[in-house]
């Protein structure tokens, strides 16, 4: 189920800062990212994860489609939040 999508990457930023597991959709494939131990894991459902030890490291370095997740975060279908 489709919750939402972001108004900002503003809203994006404070979402992560909040340590908060995000579960999203983009292009019909689904990814997550979940704080733990003060680094951000991300990564395609099923396959292999990315750590990140910023959130600047992480919109500009986690890609999707090729694309940095910074250019495509308004895009993205939130599945959970």
């Amino acid at each position: 189920m489709i919750i939402s999508k972001y108004s900002s990457i503003g809203e994006f930023v404070e979402e992560l800062k909040s340590f908060y597991d995000i579960k999203f959709e983009y292009n019909g494939r689904a990814y997550s990212i979940c704080p733990i131990n003060g680094v951000y894991v991300a990564g395609e459902a099923n396959g292999d994860d990315q750590t990140f030890k910023t959130i600047e490291g992480l919109i500009n370095n986690f890609k999707l489609d090729g694309k940095p997740l910074k250019n495509v975060i308004l895009e993205v279908k939130i599945l959970v939040r």
